[in-house]
């Protein structure tokens, strides 16, 4: 019950890179990044890509270096 939401700050993010910011449950795979499999949702900065399940799915524009973006 209940909402939650998290906010992240991309303070650097050099040349072409990109980051990927998620969380997993314990069974979740270490192997592969987060959202790659049912145990994690995550949310890639280079396209604003939200993953479950190793899908991809249009959530945001891209995000870049000193934006603040928001999961909810």
């Amino acid at each position: 019950k209940g909402k939650w939401f998290f906010e992240v700050l991309i303070k650097e993010l050099p040349g072409d890179s990109a980051v990927r910011v998620g969380w997993s449950q314990k069974y979740a795979s270490i192997q592969n990044p987060v959202g790659c499999d049912v145990f994690g949702y995550s949310i890639r900065s280079k396209k604003g890509t939200v993953f479950h399940k190793a899908k991809g799915k249009s959530y945001t524009n891209k995000v870049n270096k000193n934006q603040v973006f928001l999961n909810n």
